[in-house]
């Protein structure tokens, strides 16, 4: 028969065991975050590099970029629509970041830059136009933290 004194023990080295098991897991979720966090900023940053690859190597779409940026009211329905779809995946990107900052997985730092590259898209009459047009079909609370960073009237 066990004695109660080596119950004692065996109950302690029990709670021990489970309290080091509680503490692996939460380490091994922390390391899991930050890899997870690191893998986003790795795909929005290698979506962003194939934006701008794209319009290096196509001097067809950095044209049509450059006539939507100056005066998107000459451009053809098609190229209007062309023009948009690309400002769409733009935004699109700096809403993915946004959602990311919202979670947690994005630190305000991180964002921020995703947020500065939305401003200066803004500065551009062609994508303040499709920003105009389109922010009341974005999340509102997104549509808030863009215009207020980047001092955007609302519509």
């Amino acid at each position: 028969m066990i004695s109660a004194n080596l119950k004692q023990w065996i109950e302690i080295v029990g709670g021990v065991a489970i309290v080091v098991s509680l503490g692996l897991v939460v380490i091994e979720i922390r390391q899991n975050t930050d890899a997870v966090s690191a893998q986003a900023i790795s795909d929005l940053n290698h979506q962003a590099n194939e934006s701008n690859l794209a319009i290096a190597s196509s001097s067809g779409l950095a044209e049509l970029l450059l006539r939507a940026s100056i005066d998107p009211d000459a451009l053809s329905a098609v190229d209007r629509f062309r023009a948009d779809s690309f400002g769409r995946g733009q935004f699109n990107r700096v809403y993915t970041a946004y959602s990311f900052y919202q979670r947690g997985i994005f630190t305000e730092d991180v964002y921020e830059g995703w947020r500065v590259m939305a401003c200066d898209l803004l500065k551009h009459e062609g994508p303040a136009s499709f920003w105009a047009n389109n922010r009341s079909s974005e999340n509102p609370e997104f549509v808030r933290d863009i215009d207020s960073h980047c001092k955007q009237p609302p519509n």
